[in-house]
């Protein structure tokens, strides 16, 4: 008996190289040039107010541990690990 329909190598094989093709015009075309158009060097308002705006924690952060300065363990005194 006859297969019906198409063997699937042909149609990856022809999928992968549509691909490769499309890639390579992606990558080789280049962007249009704008006569007239001359990049600015004054900075945008997001620059400037990132420049502007002040740190407000100021490198003040809160204790990450509470535990740190409270003594926690009760046992910590009375017994003493023999491997340390």
């Amino acid at each position: 008996m006859r297969k019906i329909g198409a063997s699937p190598l042909p149609i990856g094989v022809a999928v992968v190289v549509f691909a490769g093709i499309v890639f390579w015009y992606v990558q080789t075309r280049k962007a249009p040039e704008i006569p007239g158009l001359i990049p600015r060097e004054e900075a945008s308002l997001g620059a400037q107010l990132f420049e502007e705006a002040a740190n407000p924690v100021k490198e003040k952060f809160p204790e990450t541990n509470p535990f740190e300065a409270a003594e926690t363990n009760p046992l910590d005194k009375i017994y003493k690990n023999p491997f340390e």
